[in-house]
């Protein structure tokens, strides 16, 4: 059942979730939509079209200082990870980023740290009624439809309309209860209208559209044939290793361990940082060995982590479409292209 938001009560919505614990969502900071934690209500920017990152590093930071090591004194202790309570106004894709970026948390021997933050947290998702933009392509992907949230908001004028989908997205409307009204026949009458006219917006994108030129279940086996295909030549010689589209990337997951050590050497940080599979050192091994040396073997191994095998193994898209990386890569290399390419399609990558 449907209930009721009116845009004029948000602020104080948001500051009842402040009050319950830290809130991460969109805010405006230099001219560009990021993620952050909110210090005040009135930061909080529902309408942006789309963020420069995800909300990804709410739950594994950029920089993670997680032991502390006395040297002196020969012990050590843990740095709990100070993690928010609540997402707020993610995008259908982010969610679904969100969904993979677990899925891979949990392979095999479970991200305690990572664990205890994400299953505190509160999803409160904001449906996109168009695309975002033109280099997003989550209508290809499937990842425009919003799925696995704990609440959904989606915009209609002065008012949002709320979904609750879990005990957590129950005790948000709790939490709510003195600023949301009970649904009409005419709220659900606008929600399905919403529903259809989204449909056909993203429907009707070229860019974004949901007719596609590949089916995202063919495209592991496309990539599979694609693997030496000469394109990726062509794509490394215009890379320029920076790196940017695994650092806006909502589900790469890579990272690197490091001892930070004063310069008295009385004390030791060990901290988690994020590290990326188009970096030349990363696939360093003893002996100087470096078994994806070669720029374009970078390039395939990142492509096809998004488009081939993480998909197989989850059987959930590792790319959402959002088009981040697209938009910050300074020479214009997209997965959409390649997916494309590798499944036929004559376009240049």
């Amino acid at each position: 059942m449907l209930t009721i938001l009116p845009k004029e009560n948000a602020g104080a919505a948001v500051r009842a979730l402040m009050d319950e614990g830290g809130v991460v969502a969109p805010i405006e900071r230099d001219g560009e939509a990021i993620f952050a934690r909110l210090r005040d209500s009135t930061e909080a920017r529902l309408d942006a079209k789309r963020t420069l990152h995800s909300a990804k590093t709410a739950l594994l930071p950029a920089r993670d200082p997680f032991l502390r090591f006395d040297l002196v004194g020969a012990t050590w202790e843990t740095i709990p990870l100070d993690a928010p309570r609540f997402l707020l106004g993610l995008h259908p894709c982010d969610v679904w980023a969100h969904e993979a970026f677990d899925l891979w948390m949990n392979e095999g021997v479970p991200d305690d740290r990572y664990d205890a933050a994400e299953s505190a947290v509160t999803i409160i998702a904001l449906k996109c009624a168009e695309p975002c933009g033109e280099d997003c392509f989550c209508g290809a992907m499937g990842t425009w439809r919003p799925r696995a949230f704990d609440i959904l908001m989606t915009d209609d004028g002065d008012r949002y309309l709320l979904e609750a989908a879990s005990d957590h997205g129950r005790h948000v409307l709790h939490l709510w209860n003195r600023w949301i009204l009970f649904s009409d026949a005419s709220a659900e009458k606008r929600h399905v209208e919403i529903l259809a006219s989204a449909e056909k917006a993203f429907a009707g994108s070229s860019r974004c559209g949901t007719a596609h030129p590949f089916r995202i279940d063919e495209l592991p086996a496309a990539m599979k044939r694609a693997f030496h295909a000469p394109w990726w030549h062509d794509m490394a010689e215009r890379c320029l290793d920076c790196g940017q589209c695994v650092a806006v990337c909502p589900t790469c997951t890579c990272f690197a361990m490091t001892d930070e050590c004063d310069f008295e050497m009385k004390e030791c940080i060990r901290c988690r940082v994020t590290d990326g599979c188009m970096f030349a050192p990363f696939a360093e091994v003893a002996g100087g060995h470096n078994f994806r040396r070669d720029r374009y073997a970078r390039i395939r191994h990142r492509m096809n982590r998004k488009g081939n095998w993480l998909n197989e193994r989850f059987s959930i898209p590792f790319c959402v479409g959002c088009g981040r990386c697209v938009t910050t890569c300074p020479v214009e290399i997209s997965p959409w292209k390649v997916f494309r390419r590798a499944c036929g399609e004559a376009i240049d990558v």
